[in-house]
């Protein structure tokens, strides 16, 4: 008796599970850059892929992390980034000056360092 109980439980949550296939994403991806410690996007200071997901938009974001003493980031390389979305790179922290809007496929080099950066529609 309890056997069929255990297995009839099973065979319910699997067909429960199969009828309701992969679940939608609530954050949907947005973006994908890679920082750069080079201007040229290239060489050994790869510092890895920032992704950006659909609550990350419209919030400025520092490229330190809140760590002043972080490595600098010279190279933006916009990989990939959703339709109507644009990336804009600062030299000063919060957001403030002149926005850079990030090149898809490029490298975007910055004379000084970038220091922050928004993705909006």
């Amino acid at each position: 008796m309890r056997f069929a109980t255990i297995a009839a439980s099973v065979s319910v949550f699997v067909a429960g599970t199969q009828a309701a296939g992969p679940s939608a994403r609530n954050d949907p991806h947005i973006s994908d850059f890679r920082l750069w410690g080079s201007p040229t996007c290239s060489g050994t200071q790869n510092y890895g892929i920032w992704t950006i997901l659909q609550s990350d938009t419209d919030k400025c974001t520092s490229l330190h992390l809140n760590d002043p003493t972080g490595p600098s980031v010279y190279g933006i390389g916009l990989g990939d980034i959703s339709d109507n979305f644009k990336l804009f790179v600062f030299v000063e922290d919060d957001c403030y000056g002149e926005p850079i809007q990030a090149t898809l496929g490029g490298c975007d080099a910055a004379e000084s360092e970038w220091k922050s950066f928004i993705v909006r529609q």
